[in-house]
């Protein structure tokens, strides 16, 4: 047997009403055994377990059989459909927490990278090989350190300003 961090999404037709803490409280007291975690959202509700199990479909229905009657006598709606359901081995799940986090990096911290100003990372981006930021803000572009890793280990960086051409 192994544990499985089991979790299941419910979404409501209508918004969850404002007194609604009561009922997550004792949803919360019901499934307490198995180290449950409730989030709420405006429509949804996740219900994150622990369960026993030989595997992970397995687990998913022990997770069920526990998460459905106790939304039921918590007082949750019976019609909430289910949008998302899955299973992780805690194993695993630690083992993906343990894992460094991306980092992200703006045209400050690029140029700090690479050892150029912010103008410099303007005309790179313009070349057909600098990659392309994951995401452009308000504030500017935005890449993953780890794709500006790759580049900068196979930039062939000449120091200096190029030489002007002199006419004869």
């Amino acid at each position: 047997m192994r544990e499985f961090s089991v979790h299941v999404t419910f979404r409501s037709d209508a918004a969850f009403p404002s007194n609604i803490q009561n009922q997550v409280d004792q949803l919360l007291t019901e499934l307490q055994p198995l180290g449950a975690v409730v989030t709420l959202g405006s429509t949804d509700l996740s219900v994150r377990v622990s369960v026993q199990s030989s595997d992970a479909v397995a687990a998913v229905q022990r997770g069920l059989r526990r998460i459905e009657p106790a939304l039921a006598s918590a007082g949750f709606a019976t019609d909430m459909t289910m949008i998302e359901v899955g299973a992780v081995d805690t194993d695993v799940l630690h083992e993906r927490s343990e894992q460094p986090a991306e980092r992200f990096l703006g045209l400050a911290e690029v140029a700090a990278l690479f050892g150029v100003s912010k103008q410099r990372v303007s005309e790179l981006r313009a070349t057909p090989r600098f990659p392309a930021p994951v995401a452009e803000l308000a504030a500017g572009p935005v890449w993953k350190a780890s794709t500006l890793g790759r580049f900068l280990e196979s930039w062939e960086r000449k120091p200096g300003r190029p030489r002007k051409a002199v006419a004869s």
